[in-house]
């Protein structure tokens, strides 16, 4: 296995010892992040931006792994599975304590398969979810690159979608470049970052407005939100032209915005903007506007009930997850009901 680890140091603006770092109106926050590792590179790329949420949070981080059998010829399974533990064990111990000399509060969780089953990086997850009970965020990277129905789809981040009910932030290979993500500009003296929200006018598409907040509030960024009109649906709006729409939808956005700034009057801004697009170009739209404003998360709400195979606005998730540079927050409905898992496969 690839014992690999990422250093991660102490971050700007990380509350000094007994500072309360949802004071001063904070509001809604996380209250415990889970990272899933498997031991490779790309996986613990996603400590980092965990890091720096708790950081700002003060939120502890639980990393997570699936126990495998270690490969090694004319060695017995029950052997093959103990080598994979203790592989484990030493990978989950390196991030835990990264985590703590960045003056993160971490600990670990380690996940062994039913028997007769494979490892199942997803059970791993939604066990710790329901073993903490108050994790209420996922962080995990992504391969991007390979498309969505590989990467996502009916993989570890569809099953923790599908079955977790909590947001996940996930982090595209094409978001590292060969650098740690960081969610927040690293120079004080720049602009607050924005998290850029897509919305479609439904109360689906708005439950992406409450954990985007959260994070907004953590890392000290505004929110941008952002609506796509299709140009097919003028099409089949008699009556509407193309400005009566985008007023429409721009008062509609305004309204989310003045709702949110009541609720969370710390957030630095509240921007909104309607934008007109053919429907293969809507994920486009969305990209390019995010690049101009320089938006540091995208966020939206999926189906839960069917992971990405389903979403908000048909595939849009999956059309950003393969082309955003930057990390994508995907959002289930809440009420849920809790994450599944077997009550006797975990070991801390």
């Amino acid at each position: 296995m690839d014992m690999a680890t990422t250093q991660l140091e102490p971050l700007l603006g990380t509350p000094a010892a007994g500072e309360d770092p949802g004071a001063e109106g904070a509001g809604t926050t996380f209250r415990r992040i889970v990272v899933p590792l498997d031991g490779s590179r790309l996986a613990a790329a996603a400590l980092a931006p965990a890091a720096e949420i708790a950081a700002h949070t003060g939120a502890p981080v639980l990393v997570v792994h699936a126990i495998a059998p270690v490969s090694v010829p004319d060695v017995d399974p029950q052997t093959a599975l103990s080598l994979g533990e203790t592989d484990g064990r030493v990978l989950l111990e390196r991030a835990v304590g990264q985590l703590r000399d960045a003056r993160v509060r971490a600990d670990e969780l380690l996940v062994l398969p039913a028997k007769g089953e494979a490892p199942d990086p997803a059970q791993a997850v939604l066990t710790a979810l329901r073993r903490t009970r108050d994790a209420d965020l996922v962080v995990m990277t992504t391969h991007g690159r390979v498309g969505v129905r590989r990467a996502v789809v009916g993989s570890v981040a569809d099953g923790v979608i599908r079955h977790g009910h909590v947001p996940v932030l996930l982090v595209p290979a094409a978001a590292l470049d060969g650098r740690s993500v960081r969610l927040a500009p690293e120079d004080t003296a720049e602009l607050p970052a924005t998290i850029l929200v897509c919305l479609d006018g439904s109360a689906l598409a708005d439950a992406a407005l409450g954990p985007a907040a959260a994070l907004a509030s953590a890392i000290g960024a505004g929110m941008t939100l952002v609506r796509v009109i299709p140009q097919e649906y003028l099409l089949l709006a008699p009556g509407y032209g193309t400005p009566a729409t985008q007023r429409a939808a721009e008062v509609a956005l305004s309204e989310r915005a003045d709702a949110l700034t009541d609720k969370y009057p710390h957030l630095p801004f509240v921007r909104t903007a309607a934008l007109v697009a053919e429907s293969h170009a809507v994920a486009h739209a969305i990209l390019g506007h995010a690049a101009e404003s320089g938006a540091r998360v995208i966020a939206l709400a999926t189906h839960a009930r069917a992971g990405v195979r389903r979403l908000v606005l048909g595939s849009l998730t999956a059309a950003l997850v393969k082309a955003a540079r930057v990390p994508v927050l995907v959002v289930p409905p809440a009420g849920g009901g809790g994450a599944r898992a077997r009550p006797d496969d975990a070991r801390y």
